[in-house]
């Protein structure tokens, strides 16, 4: 299982430019946090953010004696910077995302925004199956902001064996709500699912997980592509 997330970054400087303020910030062993930068192009960065976490432990013996380990842990975060929109790409977990972002707003000299993203994920999947040639339904959809009246509203989540798709419009007809996640199975076995989030996230659960989510990048960057073309025709 892989989980990958996007950021709506506009970089200020060139991407090689950035590269070597990420290096002049590289993780040593004695350093807080830091970068390692994994992989540089004209048009991207991959790299990793990595952060040393000092811990106490205690535990007590028998006979009552209170005993304290001193203990490091490192945390590190897989990232993949972009020049083309969305701009920033977190793989695994998301926990330290708040600080991987104000490290890279220091660097550019706070002349940065991190933002989420808010996507339609049945357009977002409607492109990964053209790039990737994939056919199945959507067997789970979890739609929230469901209006009840007044100031009333409900989440839900619509599952099954099949595609839940029509099942969703009958339940919600006449009503205002969100569609915040749907759930991806491709027809052929054993060929797992991907889970969309309308924030710009998927969790893919696939032998084939490297090249299902070059299909969901490269899809995703086309939609955002298309987004900021029509604003700025606008």
């Amino acid at each position: 299982m892989s989980r990958h997330r996007w950021y709506q970054v506009h970089w200020p400087m060139r991407i090689r430019e950035l590269a070597t303020k990420l290096e002049a910030h590289a993780f040593r062993e004695e350093m807080s946090d830091g970068f390692i930068v994994d992989k540089v192009r004209d048009s991207r960065i991959e790299g990793r953010f990595v952060e040393r976490i000092e811990l106490s432990d205690q535990t007590t013996n028998p006979f009552g004696e209170r005993f304290s380990f001193d203990r490091v842990e490192f945390r590190q975060i897989n990232f993949r910077i972009t020049a083309s929109t969305p701009g920033l790409e977190v793989a695994g977990t998301t926990a330290g995302s708040p600080r991987l972002a104000n490290k890279l707003a220091e660097i550019c000299n706070y002349r940065l925004a991190v933002s989420d993203l808010h996507v339609s994920v049945f357009e977002w999947l409607a492109l990964f199956q053209d790039l990737s040639r994939s056919v199945g339904y959507v067997d789970i959809i979890q739609i929230g902001q469901i209006k009840l009246g007044g100031t009333i509203s409900a989440r839900a989540i619509i599952k099954g064996k099949e595609d839940v798709h029509a099942a969703t419009q009958n339940l919600t007809k006449g009503q205002e709500f969100v569609v915040e996640k749907i759930q991806f199975r491709p027809s052929a076995p054993n060929r797992g699912s991907v889970v969309f989030s309308h924030l710009g996230s998927i969790i893919v659960r696939s032998k084939e997980d490297i090249e299902v989510v070059n299909h969901v990048r490269r899809a995703l960057e086309t939609m955002e592509s298309a987004k900021k073309a029509g604003k700025a025709a606008d």
